[in-house]
């Protein structure tokens, strides 16, 4: 039945009511209706990221362990460089999937790039020991990235050119020469 009502909605073309049964269905049962979830959130994500976090949170607080619905909050939050916040939930779906590449991943590339934003930011520290504190904390985030990256690579080992780039910087910055080139060998580099 439910189905059939989806259906008879985009039928008629009218999105407007359909986004609004699906909501509705969804944020009754979130778990029974996965994959309905992950089809609005990206409707709410042409509508705008304020559209899809206001879902996200909604089905969150009927079941704060559906994967989609935290990885659709933690791709807002990456989206609008708000990568700690990204990080924790991204954290949470390797949790609650661990044998998932993206959740992975993108866990390494939240720490990949509050690393290369506090890079940017040394050139232009006046005093000499902030600057050299925020070098020593840049290199323990490209450090703190690796695991993920490896993770990433556990789950996707034939495709290097997912993973590879980035865990050849983060090993380069890191000092592991040998591990760094190991990653240029595999991504053709």
């Amino acid at each position: 039945t439910k189905q059939v009502k989806i259906m008879s909605y985009l039928e008629k073309g009218d999105t407007v009511a359909w986004a609004n049964y699906l909501h509705e269905e969804t944020v009754k049962e979130p778990a029974k209706n996965a994959e309905l979830v992950q089809i609005l959130l990206a409707y709410y994500q042409k509508a705008g990221f304020d559209n899809m976090t206001e879902y996200a949170d909604a089905i969150l607080a009927v079941d704060p362990n559906l994967y989609i619905a935290n990885y659709g909050k933690a791709h807002v939050l990456f989206a609008t460089e708000k990568y700690q916040e990204a990080f924790d939930l991204y954290k949470k779906c390797t949790e609650i999937k661990g044998d998932t590449y993206d959740s992975w991943y993108q866990c390494g590339l939240c720490k990949y790039r509050l690393a290369c934003d506090l890079n940017n930011t040394i050139s232009s520290i006046k005093n000499r020991a902030k600057a050299q504190e925020a070098l020593e904390n840049t290199k323990k985030l490209f450090a703190e990235a690796i695991p993920f990256f490896e993770k990433a690579r556990e789950c996707a080992p034939d495709d290097p050119d997912k993973w590879g780039y980035e865990l050849k910087q983060c090993y380069t910055v890191t000092g592991n020469a040998a591990k760094a080139s190991e990653m240029s060998k595999l991504i053709g580099d």
